[in-house]
């Protein structure tokens, strides 16, 4: 049987793992409610700490972060994540090292960067780049703690905190089916799992619900492609409906502002940040699904220092969440719940 860790305690009791560690430990401000549900799961359970493990915790802190530098506007929703978790778990001496690289260079980037901090820190989180396939062994040989977020891999070379991709088109065609007849996609970039996923369980649905699906094309996240891509849509057989996995529902969104098409054809898009709120307030985006990166971004960190306690460590997939217009507003703080 495998041994229960904190980080089941904390999951059956409903916190986070620093504040299990905190309430069994009699450390911090907790709850005395708090503290009698973990002490609670912690018995029901069987938990004994790991105490050599702690001790080497305990003198191995220092986190390496790797990740793209753009688009700023998303990104910046999991620097937020990152920076919440650290300063909770700065408490027991955790620290964190942030290394940007350019995702479109990742092919000369991304290793020589992921190497340096793997040379530097005690553990790894780590965001892979379009041509991540390519170097992906690379990554399995290096030997400390890793998680990879936003972009899943392979559980041989490390567990993944990402989005549920399947449950994203899922959600996104059930949505469409029930305004449109035929609908586009525009995704970011089919070699990523997150986009393939996505166009495999988009297409899976719109089938079973009758929806059409006309066309998928890749925008390689870029705006000046989106708004090609929806000019050439507007030029043909014109769909009704258009999802995009990618972050660009705001240059889509212009284009039909532009030609006068705003609201005739219905735009699911994903996230919330600056541009795309403002598409939802005023309609030309129909609706917005929330990936919640501050939250993938705290669950990494909390992952990866249970495997650096020792402990083992599954891949985590954090629950879509449609947004309408009218639920802006309990968006727009970009807070992890």
């Amino acid at each position: 049987m495998p041994r229960t860790t904190i980080s089941d305690v904390a999951k059956a009791a409903g916190v986070s793992i620093a504040t299990a560690s905190k309430a069994l430990n009699n450390t911090g401000n907790i709850s005395a409610d708090t503290v009698r549900r973990v002490s609670e799961a912690a018995e029901r359970l069987g938990y004994r700490p790991n105490r050599a493990a702690q001790l080497l915790a305990g003198k191995n802190k220092h986190i390496g972060i790797l990740m793209p530098d753009e688009p700023a506007s998303v990104y910046g929703l999991f620097r937020q994540g990152l920076d919440e978790a650290m300063a909770e778990y700065g408490e027991y001496g955790f620290r964190a090292t942030l290394v940007q690289y350019a995702r479109k260079n990742d092919r000369e980037e991304f290793m020589p960067k992921l190497k340096a901090l793997a040379a530097s820190t005690n553990g790894l989180i780590f965001v892979g780049g379009y041509h991540i396939d390519e170097y992906i062994d690379e990554v399995r040989r290096i030997t400390i703690p890793k998680v990879s977020m936003q972009v899943a891999v392979d559980e041989s070379v490390s567990p993944s905190v990402v989005v549920d991709e399947e449950g994203e088109g899922r959600l996104a065609a059930n949505f469409l089916s029930f305004c449109c007849k035929r609908a586009a996609m525009i995704v970011g970039d089919r070699r990523i799992n997150l986009h393939r996923r996505n166009i495999e369980s988009f297409t899976a649905e719109a089938a079973s619900r009758g929806l059409v699906v006309t066309s998928v094309d890749d925008s390689f996240d870029e705006y000046d492609t989106a708004r090609r891509l929806t000019e050439r849509l507007l030029e043909s057989d014109l769909p009704d409906g258009i999802y995009t996995s990618s972050y660009v529902a705001p240059a889509i969104c212009a284009v039909l502002r532009e030609r006068g098409m705003a609201g005739k054809i219905r735009v699911i898009g994903v996230d919330i940040f600056d541009d795309t709120a403002e598409c939802l307030r005023d309609g030309s985006l129909s609706a917005s699904i929330w990936q919640n990166q501050p939250l993938q971004a705290r669950r990494a960190v909390e992952l990866l220092i249970s495997l650096m306690r020792g402990e083992h460590g599954v891949s985590v997939r954090i629950k879509p969440e449609l947004v309408l217009a009218s639920a802006l507003a309990h968006y727009t703080n970009y807070q992890a719940t």
